[in-house]
This record gives structure tokens, C-alpha cells and sequence, in this order.
């Protein structure tokens, strides 16, 4: 689980990076909050990266492939702001989703803790991102699993 946690904060980052350096980022405001998620998805991936390394397993190198491979449609369609803060929408729901479905999994009740605080992160984040998409913050009363990825998938 924590590998997957790794690896998904990684494909986070390439997301970001993707939309930052496309240029279509035009609003400061947006772009300085697309900056500082990716910084924000850094940390948590060094977290779990070191995590990972603690519990003497090697860190799955390189963001996803499977939630590359879910977000690279919208990447192909990148054409303008508002695209741009859906890809970024899109990979805080994907992240949000799949913290909320390791809930409970850890017997080390410390690592649920450790999970759910970065979890609640990317909710907040998708819930910042949510309006100017025109998408209420809010959308349900609690967070699901729909769009969870599975521990292991991709690594």
C-alpha cells in the first residue's frame, strides 16, 4: 500500500509538471496554486518514498503507469486553463479517493493516521481546484472510493 501511496504521489507530480510547463496557465493565482500542489505532492512522495524505504522495501521508482495511463487522455486534450485545473481536479479525486479506501488497512494504526492526514490534503486541494471548473467544493458529504487505485496496481 504504502508503494502504491508513492508512486501515485509521483504521477501527481508529472500531472502538475505537465500542466505548469504548458503554458496554458495564464492566471497567476492558479498558477502559483498549481505550483504549490506539486511542491505539496513532492513532499508527500518523499514521505512515502522513505516510508516504504524504513519498512525495508525499495520505493516503486516513477509516478504510476496505471493512473498515467487514466490521465493521459485529458494530457492530449490540454488546450487551454480550464483544462489544465480539470487534469489537476482529476488527479486530487484519483489521490483523495484512493487515501480514503486504505482507511483501516494499516495494523499500525499510526500509518492510517499518516495516510488519512495526506488524504485530507488532496480533498482540500480538489475542493480548491472544484470552482473554478465550475464544479461545487463539496460535491458529496463524505469522500469515496470511486476512483480509488488499488494497493499494487502499477508497481
Amino acid at each position: 500500500i504504502i508503494r502504491t501511496l508513492g508512486s501515485v504521489e509521483v504521477a501527481a507530480v508529472a500531472a502538475y509538471a505537465t500542466g505548469v510547463d504548458s503554458g496554458l496557465l495564464t492566471t497567476p493565482v492558479l498558477a502559483n496554486l498549481a505550483a504549490l500542489f506539486r511542491a505539496h505532492h513532492r513532499e508527500h512522495a518523499a514521505l512515502f518514498e522513505a516510508t516504504t524505504r524504513d519498512l525495508g522495501a525499495a520505493p516503486f521508482e516513477g509516478p504510476n503507469p496505471i493512473v498515467m495511463q487514466a490521465l493521459q487522455p485529458v494530457i492530449d486534450n490540454l488546450r487551454d486553463e480550464v483544462s489544465v485545473v480539470g487534469l489537476a481536479f482529476d488527479v486530487e479525486t484519483i489521490l483523495a479517493d484512493t487515501y480514503q479506501a486504505t482507511m483501516g488497512t494499516f495494523a499500525d494504526k499510526s500509518f492510517n493516521v499518516a495516510a488519512m492526514s495526506v488524504g485530507g490534503a488532496e480533498a482540500r486541494h480538489a475542493a480548491a481546484l472544484a470552482e473554478t471548473i465550475g464544479l461545487p467544493p463539496a460535491p458529496q458529504g463524505f469522500e469515496t472510493t470511486e476512483r480509488a487505485v488499488p494497493a499494487g496496481t502499477g508497481v
